[in-house]
């Protein structure tokens, strides 16, 4: 190599075949270049391994003029500075200047960003662009991806059709496998690139424990909302992401009406100090002028005689039991109560089967003579798989009511809900809306019994997907491509496709068998086709019986839906869920126990420096943009080119114009900016002059033009180092704090206390390692200049 780095995106020969340089790193002795072609991805140390730089001292070709100006155009095109979000310029999405300001603010110095922007407006996408900046930027980045279980899938799909990053899913099996395929001092946890990992996997103890403390570089939490509970999963996530440098939190519903839920989310990744503030985007169709009308259309059906004597008994139940139950038994009776009235509105095939297993519940408990046997029986009969979240011991609860009189109660509801069950009001009254129009639908559910009979039903008069947490991913996936590709017009689901999914190409017609309790999921639901790329009105329509069990509920949302216009200012349907009501307050309201409190929190502090900045950083993109496409050359040619059409000048000697491709590369051989150079050289009017002598005089004419603004981009880059240096103290001080805090008392007997803290004493000694080396690298400021001449005009 001659002591002469290879410069990222110049070619390099290495064992007779040519390859791309893509990053490269120098460590002491050894220097270690990431190199690709059109079908592999290699790495390769010199001196190790003879790395032959391409001669890059070789005439130019001659070429036509539009030829070279459009090598000129593609220069122009190819340009960034170092604080734009250049990965925007060849990703395949629409340049919007709100989708920008994420990432300008992450590299702008934000730790700590929580996007909240309503359902449909691109969080996938602006967390891509933060993602692409990250990795563009770090060359052997670590980068964590939290998502839900069965959005692995769509995500890495997402990062490989749009930005063209790799990605792996991380899960049991493919674990086992890349620790039994690696060396013994390999840690796959530790390697660079992209992982994606669901919340269920991560919080499992032997997993999150396996997993070093060595700093991500980007964290990124998706549907956010969900880890805010006092929960394994929160501590999970706090843990992964208090060692991050940047953590980017997504979701459109960040407040539940619940405000230590709302705190922890806030306060997620933070290490407690005032110079780790978090920064808020939250951004709705109405602000940005995208807001198209949404169609509701509330169907409001009267009850049969069978459903409504059902419901009419359950609401006598609900005030015998309440009025049996003691202090300590009232949560967990109304916990069981909430659970009986959510199925029963939804379809009384799922309230039957609730009622059932809680009666077989209570008669095989009678035969137990401990509370301890009958709990363990409890998960034996718990629920077979519902999508709606519920404990597995919600049917096992202790209500105070007499065994004996709930039995008889319990056999009053199971006979009521199997007479009801024989003509299921909603499930006709939607198929009778189905077969009135050609129009795909998507029927959502909370309760995979009731889908169970919507989809028999429903496949009389239309064909029928169905998608439920019960599926494979493989399963899941033939489902949506059914529905996707039109071989199924209705697609019969649970809320575990309510998250995520886009079907806005698919369908603008979503129906709700029930009204939620959490108006989140509906907004959820709607937000599934009501989003960027509908063209069309979307319609959700609403089944509602008529009768006080659902009036109560509507009353309830009612008035938390004006709180909530009074909290932000919010528009109507979609901005009134930006403040939800917490489900123990709904719970509590409709059994008689108290009103809805009123609301009393603060609006989010929504951050706008970026607006104006986005805005002309995406006028600047999409003439970039423009510029790419004047030529269908798909790069610029290795090879300088060379053509007549210089400029013409009557006063003075005839000279040419060089254009030079100028890379910037930081120490660690990431490329911090691109910029196009022109050098005009008189006297030079013939091909024949164009000797490697003079190219690499004007190279390095080009270098010294350069030097001011290397000297920036240096002060620039020791700022950062200072940054991220105390952030990482600040890191460090947590841990330690966290290892104080949780150093258990030695036993006399059991050594596990000093085995478990031995064990965080290595993890926190490896943290001090890690940390020490990220600072080290970061210290690394130097900034050098990689000009490479791409096209010569001759005078005429």
């Amino acid at each position: 190599m001659h002591g002469v780095l290879p410069a990222p995106g110049s070619f390099i020969w290495i064992r007779r075949r040519r390859w791309r340089v893509q990053h490269v790193t120098r460590d002491r002795a050894t220097v270690r270049v990431d190199v690709g072609a059109t079908d592999e991805r290699r790495t390769f140390l010199a001196p190790f391994d003879r790395l032959q730089p391409e001669e890059a001292r070789r005439r130019p070709a001659r070429a036509r003029r539009s030829r070279a100006r459009a090598v000129i155009l593609q220069l122009f095109a190819r340009s960034h500075s170092a604080r734009w979000v250049s990965s925007a310029v060849g990703a395949r999405i629409d340049v919007l200047p709100y989708q920008l300001e994420p990432a300008l603010a992450v590299h702008g110095g934000a730790r700590r960003v929580l996007l909240a922007d309503q359902v449909g407006l691109g969080k996938t996408i602006q967390a891509g662009l933060v993602l692409a900046e990250v990795v563009g930027r770090h060359p052997a980045a670590r980068v964590l991806i939290v998502v839900p279980s069965g959005l692995a899938g769509q995500w890495a799909l997402e990062l490989s059709t749009r930005f063209g990053i790799a990605s792996r899913e991380v899960t049991r099996t493919r674990l086992d496998a890349d620790v039994r395929a690696s060396s013994r001092h390999d840690d796959p946890w530790r390697r660079s690139g992209v992982v994606l990992a669901s919340l269920d996997f991560l919080k499992q103890p032997h997993v999150l424990d396996a997993i070093p403390p060595v700093p991500w570089q980007l964290v990124i939490v998706d549907e956010a909302h969900g880890v805010c509970g006092d929960s394994a999963r929160h501590h999970a996530v706090t843990r992964l992401a208090r060692v991050a440098e940047r953590v980017l939190l997504l979701t459109a519903t960040p407040h539940s009406g619940d405000q230590a839920r709302f705190e922890r989310l806030l306060n997620l990744g933070g290490l407690d100090d005032p110079s780790d503030p978090l920064i808020v985007f939250r951004r709705t169709r109405a602000e940005l002028g995208a807001d198209r009308p949404r169609r509701v259309c509330w169907r409001r059906l009267e009850l049969p005689a069978p459903a409504a004597r059902l419901l009419d008994a359950l609401g006598d139940f609900e005030r015998a039991l309440l009025a049996a139950s003691t202090a300590d038994s009232r949560e967990p009776a109304l916990l069981l109560l909430s659970v009986f009235r959510k199925r029963a509105l939804s379809t009384s095939h799922a309230a039957l089967a609730t009622f059932s297993r809680r009666l077989a519940w209570l008669e095989a408990a009678a035969e137990r003579s401990t509370a301890a046997d009958a709990v363990q029986l409890a998960l034996a009969f718990s629920p077979e798989g519902d999508d709606d979240g519920e404990p597995a011991v919600a049917l096992a609860v202790t209500t105070g009511m007499p065994v004996r009189q709930e039995r008889a109660w319990l056999g009053r509801l199971v006979s009521l809900a199997r007479s009801a069950a024989r003509s299921e009001h909603k499930v006709e009254r939607l198929a009778t809306l189905l077969s009135r129009s050609p129009e795909p639908a998507i029927v959502f559910s909370e309760f995979r019994a009731s889908l169970e009979v919507v989809a028999r039903r429903l496949e009389t008069v239309r064909t029928v997907a169905v998608l439920h947490g019960g599926l494979s991913d493989a399963e899941r996936r033939e489902a949506l491509d059914a529905f996707r590709s039109g071989r199924a017009t209705v697609l019969v689901a649970t809320d575990v496709a309510g998250q995520g999914l886009n079907l806005q190409d698919a369908a603008r017609w979503v129906v709700s068998l029930e009204l939620p309790w959490n108006p989140a999921r509906l907004e959820q639901r709607f937000g599934r086709v009501d989003r960027i790329g509908q063209s069309r009105r979307a319609h959700l329509t609403l089944l509602v019986a008529r009768h006080p069990t659902e009036d109560g509920l509507l009353l309830h949302l009612a008035r938390r839906t004006l709180l909530a216009q009074q909290a932000i200012g919010a528009g109507p349907f979609a901005e009134l869920l930006a403040t939800l009501p917490a489900e123990a307050d709904v719970r509590a309201t409709l059994f008689g126990e108290r009103a809805p409190a009123a609301w009393s929190g603060a609006r989010l502090p929504v951050c706008r420096r970026w607006q104006r900045v986005a805005r002309r950083h995406a006028a600047t993109l999409l003439r970039a943009r423009a510029l790419a496409g004047r030529w269908p050359a798909r790069v610029v040619p290795t090879r300088p080119v060379w053509s007549r059409g210089g400029p013409r000048t009557r006063d003075s000697a005839p000279a040419a114009i060089l254009v030079f491709d100028v890379a910037v590369v930081g120490a660690s051989g990431a490329v911090i900016e691109r910029r196009p150079a022109a050098l005009r050289v008189p006297g030079l009017v013939a091909a024949s002059d164009l000797t490697p002598a003079l190219l690499e005089r004007a190279a390095e004419t080009v270098r010294d033009g350069l030097k001011s603004r290397l000297g920036r981009l240096e002060r620039v880059k020791r700022s950062e180092a200072e940054r991220l240096e105390r952030r990482m103290t600040l890191v460090l001080r947590r841990l330690e704090r966290d290892l104080e805090a949780a150093r258990p008392q030695p036993g006399l007997f059991d050594r596990r206390a000093e085995a478990r803290l031995a064990g965080m004493e290595r993890r926190l000694a490896l943290a001090r390692i890690e940390i020490d080396r990220s600072i080290r690298v970061a210290r690394a400021c130097e900034v050098t200049a990689h000009p490479r001449v791409c096209a010569v005009l001759l005078p005429s």
